[in-house]
């Protein structure tokens, strides 16, 4: 099962993730979290276009790293 934990997103952000009833995270949150993790700790700059239906997710695919990145 994903978990925002899994995709290493800080406590104070799945807490509020979890308040706004968002359990985990999508198929395509995770994917993005996780290449983003990879090339992060490989100290790699990441550009990425992403694609997928309406309603999955996309706009926290890209807000969850970026508040990631300022805590």
């Amino acid at each position: 099962d994903q978990t925002w934990e899994l995709i290493e997103v800080p406590k104070e952000i799945i807490t509020n993730l979890v308040t706004s009833s968002f359990k985990g995270p999508s198929r395509i949150q995770f994917q993005v979290k996780t290449l983003l993790n990879a090339n992060q700790r490989e100290g790699k700059t990441t550009d990425l276009v992403v694609q997928s239906q309406n309603g999955s997710g996309k706009t926290l695919s890209f807000l969850v790293p970026a508040l990631s990145m300022c805590t």
